[in-house]
């Protein structure tokens, strides 16, 4: 934490209060000093009884540790008055924690406002003891209270733009998803869609539109609208209706056992969907790449994966519906829902939507095994689930599941799964993934005549059921990884996959090595995939200036090549670029990307060119906003969840927030905090190294509680500080001598005379007559102020004379 230097509390140690402690609202004994021996020392005696009843903090803002009750509290800035006495804002009460009848209040006694209080100076340490009643306490109850209501409008937002300019024609494509809702007396209400542009056909898929509220007593959250079902077997089916589960506080990003990987010869776009929806989408850099950490995804439905090459072309397939291992110590579960099928926007269902009932639940067996149930019930489909997930050391988490179907036309079918990692203590890690259906094994889409009415079909957004035949259904896949790492030998890693749609087999594999030579690392992979052939990709990097410098080889199974070289760096405001080139055959390819979170949102742009071919530029960006009551406009660079906290600084911009996700205040002096985790105590911190040295902040920390669907709108006020740093000398010239006390031309003392003459002025202070009270009597210090102060210094300098 960094804050502007105060230079007044030396004084305190100088004359020699600092060991000192006083208590004010019980009587203290006043301290009795040798006013000739202090004079003799150059001290005036007015410093002595200032200091003689207690030790004081000398006048004017100074950040104290304070503590309540011997609850330590976060340092805060306290304004002392003339006779040292502290000020007990509103602000200053809320930030203690004490309760406050008048928020307008200005300046009070405690022992006023909460009598029966004690207050301990301690200025040598910059501290300040309280004791107070319990009923002076906002948070009077065990564990405190969790914050409820406040209201915002919010918007969530993911743009993607790229133009493809070849010799044959153009090619232009915009997609966006969009979230619009708005919270209110802890109700969030949220609706989403995706809209596609691609050369002069459009499209805007409707993907929901629901109201929800936690349960609190039931520890459940209720929603209705347009929603996907909450189901470990039957996730994500869409239906109007609504549904009451348990609340697991926000689930986190979605971890694949093994991930997605693969070859990326240019700055490829990689999309992931379910269910026509992306819950995935990133540009990765020419190589090799892997994704494990996706969005939240519904569970029980499977992944369609695509991969955009600049050039145009274009890579599917569709990985199979990942299991949602628990922790097995994980808290009892359940899920109801009830509702009519939805089919997806321009989606044809033909004949009646059919009603149906949705029930789960999940419980322990013992300390490592947790199972859990499913149930779907509509008209000609019924469906069951079973899922157990157990744990095999602290480190190792495995499930296993079966999913029963019986549908009109299709009969009794059945689909099994096993799914689950590990890691060990010598650097070895296990990953596995598998899934077998019966031909007869059909969900609840197969049963329906869905049609696709829209242009593009059979693209990755549209519903593959409404495209695939029978014989082109999924009947196994089998994927396994292992990987090792040791600090001698570098990391090694083996990727396997396999899977059987009808009569087609598709397999590849992956084997990769890295190890670092010096300052050089170095990658080989190997990659075969059926129908796709083989490659071999070598990766030099070297560090150079702040970035660095990365080379790389391909090899197909063809015999072409693929040559390339990059540099990536990150600038001190935190752009992130890269300027790449390579070569392959006849082809020449050069490159310019660069990405940067900012206060505002979080953006990717680039650009390359394929000598004689194409020209791509893509263009992205997402985050969100939130006005909150008040008329409160703020920014976020990550999607706004259903619980979040608007932060204010009046008027001060750039100010990095951390400890619920980041976030920056923007122009407006506001930042969104956009996922505070609800019934659990979050601290939020302003970054220090973005502390300007020119502002007294109120305080650099913030306690949040929320209940979920809460909306926190905090103030963090920020005062300008001007410092000016006096060399004062006497009318003889010699240095003023240390502890000589200062006096503003209404007579009150404002300070003493520090080391080598020096004396500090604050904020009003400044240009104010100073006068100097030492052995020769008082006279007036003379001084120039600057005409400007330098918010990247935290005090300016000047000469002063008395006369």
């Amino acid at each position: 934490m960094r804050q502007p230097p105060s230079l007044a509390p030396v004084a305190a140690l100088v004359i020699g209060a600092g060991g000192m402690s006083s208590a004010t609202g019980v009587a203290a004994q006043e301290v009795q000093f040798d006013l000739k021996q202090l004079e003799r020392n150059g001290v005036s005696a007015d410093v002595a009884r200032f200091f003689a009843r207690r030790a004081g903090f000398l006048p004017g803002v100074h950040q104290v540790d304070a503590s309540v009750n011997g609850m330590r509290r976060e340092p805060l800035q306290v304004r002392f008055d003339a006779q040292g006495e502290p000020c007990f804002s509103a602000e200053v009460l809320a930030q203690l924690g004490l309760k406050q009848d008048d928020p307008e209040q200005i300046c009070a006694p405690l022992q006023q406002v909460h009598p029966g209080t004690r207050v301990e100076l301690r200025p040598g340490s910059a501290r300040m003891d309280l004791v107070v009643p319990a009923t002076a306490l906002r948070d009077s109850s065990a564990g405190g209270a969790f914050q409820r209501g406040g209201s915002a409008l919010v918007l969530n937002y993911d743009v993607f733009s790229q133009r493809v300019q070849r010799r044959t024609g153009n090619d232009h494509s915009l997609s966006a998803r969009m979230e619009l809702g708005f919270n209110t007396a802890n109700w969030a209400v949220r609706s989403r869609g995706d809209y596609a542009r691609r050369r002069s056909q459009s499209r805007y898929v409707q993907q929901e539109t629901y109201a929800q509220r936690a349960l609190e007593r039931a520890s459940a959250l209720f929603q209705a609208g347009q929603l996907s079902l909450a189901s470990e077997g039957f996730g994500g089916t869409p239906v109007v209706g609504a549904q009451l589960f348990s609340d697991d506080m926000q689930r986190q990003a979605s971890r694949l056992s093994v991930p997605i990987e693969g070859i990326a010869d240019s700055h490829a776009v990689v999309e992931v969907r379910q269910r026509g929806s992306v819950v995935h989408r990133s540009v990765v850099a020419p190589g090799v790449y892997s994704i494990s950490d996706i969005a939240v995804t519904s569970r029980g439905t499977d992944l369609d994966v695509e991969v955009r090459e600049e050039d145009g072309r274009t890579t599917r397939y569709r990985v199979p519906a990942p299991m949602d291992v628990p922790e097995a110590d994980a808290a009892p579960s359940f899920q109801l829902g009830v509702g009519r099928y939805r089919a997806r926007d321009g989606v044809h269902l033909q004949g009646n939507a059919p009603w149906l009932v949705h029930a789960g639940g999940a419980m322990q067996l013992h300390a490592d095994t947790r199972v859990s149930t499913s149930l779907l019930l509509a008209r000609d489909y019924q469906g069951l689930a079973a899922q157990s997930g157990f744990s095999l050391g602290s480190r190792s988490n495995w499930g296993v599941g079966a999913r029963f179907s019986h549908a009109a036309q299709w009969g009794f079918g059945h689909e099994l799964q096993l799914q689950g990692n590990a890691s060990f203590d010598n650097g070895l890690s296990l990953g596995a993934s598998w899934q077998r259906r019966s031909a007869a094994f059909a969900t609840l889409e197969d049963t329906l005549s869905l049609r696709d009415t829209r242009p593009w079909p059979c693209e990755p957004w549209i519903l593959q059921e409404a495209c695939a035949s029978r014989s082109e259904r999924l009947q196994q896949s089998l994927s396994a990884s292992v990987g090792w790492s040791s600090a001698t030998w570098g990391a090694f890693s083996y990727t396997f996959w396999q899977s059987h749609h009808g009569g087609d087999v598709g397999r590849g594999q992956t084997l990769s090595a890295s190890r670092r030579f010096g300052r050089v690392n170095v990658n080989l992979t190997l990659q075969h995939a059926q129908g796709r052939g083989s490659a071999a990709f070598v990766n030099l990097q070297v560090p150079l200036g702040r970035g660095s410098v990365s080379a790389r080889a391909y090899r197909y199974e063809d015999a072409s090549r693929n040559l390339g070289a990059s540099f990536q760096s990150r600038t001190a405001g935190g752009l992130a670029y890269n300027v790449d080139a390579s070569h392959s055959g006849s082809q020449q390819r050069l490159a310019v990307a660069a990405n940067q979170r900012t206060a505002y949102g979080a953006f990717n742009a680039g650009i390359s060119h394929i000598q004689g071919q194409a020209q791509t530029q893509y263009l992205a960006a997402s985050g969100g906003v939130a006005l909150a009551s008040g008329r409160t406009l703020a920014f976020s660079s990550s999607r706004i969840g259903d619980t979040f906290a608007v932060v204010r600084i009046p008027r001060v911009a750039g100010i990095g927030l951390s400890g619920a996700g980041s976030a920056t205040t923007s122009v407006l002096g506001t930042a969104v905090l956009p996922s505070i985790t609800p019934y659990r105590r979050t601290r939020l911190q302003l970054e220090g190294r973005t502390l300007p040295l020119n502002q007294r902040f109120a305080s650099t920390t913030l306690d949040l509680a929320l209940a979920r669907g809460a909306v926190a709108t905090h103030t963090i006020s920020a005062h300008p500080v001007r410092q000016l740093l006096l060399t004062v000398r006497t009318r003889g010239g010699e240095l003023a001598r240390v502890g000589t006390a200062l006096y503003s031309a209404e007579g009150d003392f404002i300070g003493t005379v520090i080391g080598q003459g020096n004396a500090i002025l604050d904020n009003e202070q400044i240009g104010k007559p100073v006068l100097l009270d030492d052995a020769s009597g008082r006279c007036e210090v003379h001084y120039s102020v600057p005409a400007r102060f330098d918010p990247a210094r935290p005090y300016e300098a000047s000469e002063g004379r008395c006369l």
